[in-house]
Parts: C-alpha cells; sequence; structure tokens
C-alpha cells in the first residue's frame, strides 16, 4: 500500500530518484547541521518577517495537493486517510464509526478522540492538510522558543522521504507525533497558567487517544511537571487520563450495544499476530528500559519531553515493526508496513536534536563573541 503512494516521487520514475533523493536528503542534513553563513542569514530574515512556520507548510500542502490525488488512482491505495474519513463521516450521519472495516477489510487503528480533534479536515475533504497542519503548530512553537531549531527540525523532517509520502498520501502515521511534538513545548508552559493547562491538559488526552498505547505518553508529561511542581503533574495525569479513557469507553460501549467489534483494539492482535512472541517480549523489554530510563531522566523541559516519548515509542513499536518484517514479510521491505511504526516517532527524535544542535550553536556564538580579537 505504501508503494502506491509514491506518486510523490512521479509513477514512472519512482524507482530511480530513490538513490539521488537520497543524497539530496543527506546533503540537506549536513548543511542543517554545519550551516553556512548565508544560511544563517536567511534563518534570521525569516525569523524577522515571521514566515518560518509558514513556509515548509506551504509548501508540503502545495505537493499535498497537487500529487495526492495521484495516489487515490492506483490499483491498490493506501487505506491510512480513509482510516481517517470514514469514521468520521459516519459519525456525521449518525453511525458507529467503527461499524464495519475500510474498503479492503483493514481495520481502523486510529481512536476517536483523534478522531473527532481531526475531523473539520477528515469530513471536509482537506486530509491532505492534516500533517501541514499538525506541522505548522509543531514549527510555529518551536519557533517562538529558537528559530535556528525550528530550521533544523523542519530541515530534518523534509530529508525523511517515509515523512514526505505519508504526508502526501494522507496517512496519519506522522500527524500524531507532530501532534506529541507540540505537546512536548506545550506543556512545560502551563505551569502557573490554570486555564492554559486545561486546554492542553484536555489536548494530550485527546491526542493519546490516536492509538491505544500511546495512553502511556500521559505520564511521561504528568511526571516532568511534577518534577517542577508536583500537583500540577498529578492533576495533570488525572484529567488527562480521565479524557483519554472516557472517550474510549463512551465509543467501545457504544460499539457493544451494537454488537461491533471496537477495532482500536485491532492494533494488539496485529502486534502479536505478525510480529510473534519473541518480538512482543522485545517490546515489552524495550518499553520497561525506557520506562526506567524516563523515571531517571525525564524533566519539564521541552527537549527531554521529547527524548523521553521517543525512547518510549521506539522501545514499543520498533520491535513490533521489526518482527513484522521478519516473520510476516520475510525481509521483502518493499511489503513491509510495520516500517511506518519504526519511524513514526521521528518528529519528535528531530525536534529533540534540533534543541540540542541549536543549544551548541549558540553556545558556540558565545564563545566566539566573548573571545578578544588578537591583533
Amino acid at each position: 500500500m505504501q508503494g502506491a503512494a509514491l506518486a510523490y516521487f512521479g509513477v514512472v520514475t519512482v524507482t530511480s530518484l530513490r538513490i539521488p533523493y537520497a543524497l539530496l536528503a543527506g546533503a540537506i542534513v549536513l548543511v542543517l547541521l554545519w550551516p553556512p553563513d548565508f544560511v544563517r542569514r536567511a534563518v534570521n530574515i525569516l525569523t524577522a518577517y515571521r514566515i518560518l512556520p509558514a513556509l515548509p507548510v506551504l509548501a508540503l500542502a502545495a505537493l499535498g495537493f497537487a500529487l495526492h490525488p495521484y495516489t487515490r488512482r492506483v490499483a491498490h491505495p493506501s487505506t491510512g486517510p480513509d482510516a481517517m474519513i470514514v469514521p468520521v463521516l459516519r459519525l456525521l450521519h449518525g453511525v458507529q464509526p467503527y461499524a464495519a472495516p475500510l474498503w479492503d477489510g483493514a481495520l481502523i487503528s486510529p481512536g476517536p478522540g483523534w478522531l473527532l480533534l481531526n475531523a473539520p479536515l477528515s469530513a471536509t475533504g482537506l486530509i491532505v492538510l492534516l500533517s501541514p497542519s499538525w506541522l505548522w503548530l509543531a514549527a510555529a512553537l518551536l519557533a517562538s522558543r529558537d528559530a535556528f531549531a525550528a530550521t533544523l527540525f523542519v530541515g530534518a523532517l523534509f530529508a525523511s522521504r517515509d515523512f514526505l509520502v505519508q504526508s502526501i498520501v494522507g496517512h496519519d502515521i506522522f500527524a500524531v507525533n507532530l501532534a506529541v511534538t507540540a505537546l512536548c513545548l506545550l506543556v512545560p508552559n502551563c505551569i502557573g497558567h490554570r486555564t492554559r493547562l486545561v486546554y492542553v491538559t484536555v489536548l494530550t488526552g485527546l491526542v493519546a487517544t490516536a492509538r491505544l498505547p500511546l495512553v502511556l505518553l500521559i505520564p511521561v508529561f504528568g511526571l516532568g511537571l511534577a518534577r517542577r511542581e508536583w500537583r500540577t503533574g498529578v492533576t495533570f495525569t488525572a484529567v488527562a487520563l480521565s479524557v483519554a479513557a472516557s472517550t474510549h469507553i463512551a465509543f467501545a460501549i457504544w460499539a457493544a450495544r451494537d454488537g461491533i467489534f471496537y477495532q482500536p483494539l485491532h492494533v494488539f492482535a496485529r502486534a502479536r499476530n505478525g510480529a510473534g512472541p519473541v518480538f512482543m517480549v522485545l517490546s515489552a523489554a524495550g518499553g520497561a528500559a525506557a520506562c526506567l530510563a524516563i523515571v531517571r531522566s525525564v524533566q519539564c523541559d521541552p527537549a527531554r519531553l521529547m527524548l523521553c516519548c521517543w525512547l518510549l515509542e521506539f522501545g514499543l513499536f520498533a520491535p513490533i515493526g521489526l518482527g513484522e518484517l521478519v516473520r510476516a514479510n520475510r525481509f521483502d521491505v518493499t511489503l513491509w508496513e510495520g516500517r511506518n511504526y519504526v519511524a513514526w516517532s521521528l518528529p519528535l527524535l528531530c525536534g529533540y536534536l534540533a534543541l540540542q544542535a541549536a543549544g551548541r550553536h549558540k553556545d558556540r556564538l558565545q564563545v566566539m563573541d566573548a573571545t578578544p580579537l588578537q591583533p
């Protein structure tokens, strides 16, 4: 299914463009990590005119509008956008959103809170703006903190072929963690602001329903807040968990009353069937190791929250994705849909690395300014 979405690289030349794009992506990363003077000047200009967050959004949206129709005309298009659109349209017609699988028999993974949060895009046929919208929010929040970090963040994401492909398709796989990245920037600013705390807590609960296991991210944010203000952290955790749980429970009860399987639960069966018991054990071990690292290192700081969320997601999901490659796909990467769950936490990692690199860059500039010129 994912291969069908590669209309971004041209229906005919998709294979031949893989190596050139990899080289281009590598060049982008190198330029961003060791930027020449003209790049720094460009960042300063863009920041002065407050247009930095808008540029990647406009570029990604333009690519989506131009190329998304081609991804729907192939023989077996991706069901990613359908998983966001179909349940919302059913709900608008008063039908249980998980009443039936999608057209190819695929079950619907996104949870109800995430569906409701993105309903304006799903219901109006603008699903292609899903990733650009969350990218805008994450980039704008990051730019308000450090414009250079925002540039690194966006550049690193655009260097990812999978990110561009899935965004143009209208899949929500990267949009989910763009939303989590935005939360990592919003949550630390809630202390001392009661109204802001309420809004961000509810938003966190809704985003955490995107996939059932993501509810584990809520205690990560809560623990980070508690390291700075204990009562705020506990309140945040309790309310966000209540929002996520009540949303899931309400729709699960509705499904049960109609005799319908609550489809977001299928992610556990898919992991078990696709990855097998060995990789399930590795996933549990990875999650446990990530939790231990998080308890020891989490702080109420955007970069540290991004790192901790990435550790938890990668520890839990990467073994499942690799298990599908080994067990279900027999090392055939062209059929490997589980790659999404290896790469989907990329925005969190890019955000963390961008903040770290921007901090080192700022330190170097301060050292250069403090160093007296030699006669």
